[in-house]
């Protein structure tokens, strides 16, 4: 999102001399500070009328954009880039969607091109860094040759992955590491799915902020024989952030979307409420459904 979001702004107000704000209902993770500056973000009250065109990056619905999400759709001059399958109603005619693009920043490379804009150094790394995120460095089975290809032309164009992949992949810190190896032990298995959970009281005792863990259930992939997998977070009181990934020829999207989230066919998650037990028994109920139904193959 942020890939996409800051590379939009590079170019367009560098080439058309424009103000332009980004917004984004959240807080820049610490790992990427050094990529993204978070003053590029707008942090004044969002009024849709401020502005003559809205673009929305990497973001399927405007239930997504949090609380930016009601102002947006009283605008009528919206243009969604996405590459999110989405079971809503389109909130705008404007739509650039490509659901088998693996990252929102191939779609703004493309967008560039197709502008005749140039892409510096700068943009080159918030380009890569978009893309190297939502590929896990290229690991996930969203990758696609496309995927490839955009990557080394950023490289060639200057983006800075060497910077960018020690920050997203090799940055943890020790209190990061001692929580990883307490949640490696809690891992459970149901056939081919391994999932784990976090509570909120486990980040307090760590002393972390829990920024980053939806990537560990991309670490359960790497376990022969787990075919899809899901860590579930609790981020505030009672709130789990729960994140799904499978491995090629499985599909956790209707799993998500059976607990009233979405995504991809391969990642995707959902918003939980309730006690760890209470959230855990969700989870456990909907995937032993999905495997009695078979509805777990792509």
């Amino acid at each position: 999102c942020l890939g996409s979001a800051f590379s939009l702004k590079e170019v367009l107000s560098k080439n058309l001399h424009i103000d332009i704000s980004v917004f984004a209902d959240g807080k820049i993770k610490d790992n990427e500070k050094k990529i993204f500056s978070p003053n590029e973000l707008d942090t004044k009250d969002f009024n849709a009328n401020d502005y003559d065109l809205i673009f929305m990056v990497d973001t399927p619905n405007a239930n997504r954009l949090g609380k930016y999400g009601p102002e947006v759709l009283k605008h009528k001059n919206i243009i969604k880039l996405d590459h999110h399958y989405d079971n809503l109603p389109p909130i705008t005619k404007n739509l650039y969607v490509k659901e088998d693009s693996a990252s929102c920043s191939e779609l703004v490379y493309a967008l560039i091109n197709e502008l005749g804009f140039e892409i510096d150094k700068t943009v080159a790394t918030y380009l890569y860094a978009g893309i190297t995120g939502d590929t896990n460095s290229f690991l996930n089975t969203n990758t696609t040759p496309n995927s490839m290809h955009v990557a080394v032309d950023l490289f060639e164009k200057g983006a800075n992955v060497n910077k960018v992949n020690q920050l997203y992949f090799k940055s943890k810190t020790k209190n990061q590491w001692e929580l990883m190896k307490y949640i490696y032990d809690k891992v459970e298995f149901i056939d081919n799915f391994a999932f784990v959970g976090v509570k909120l009281k486990d980040l307090k005792r760590f002393n972390v902020s829990g920024e980053g863990l939806a990537s560990f259930s991309n670490e359960l992939l790497y376990i022969k024989d787990v075919d899809f997998s899901c860590i579930f977070v609790e981020k505030t009181l009672k709130t789990f952030n729960c994140s799904f990934r499978s491995k090629e020829g499985f599909c956790v999207r209707d799993l998500a979307e059976k607990l009233g989230g979405g995504g991809h066919i391969a990642a995707s998650a959902c918003v939980l409420s309730g006690t760890y037990q209470q959230v855990r028994s969700k989870i456990i109920k909907a995937i032993k459904e999905e495997i009695l139904n078979g509805k777990t193959n792509a």
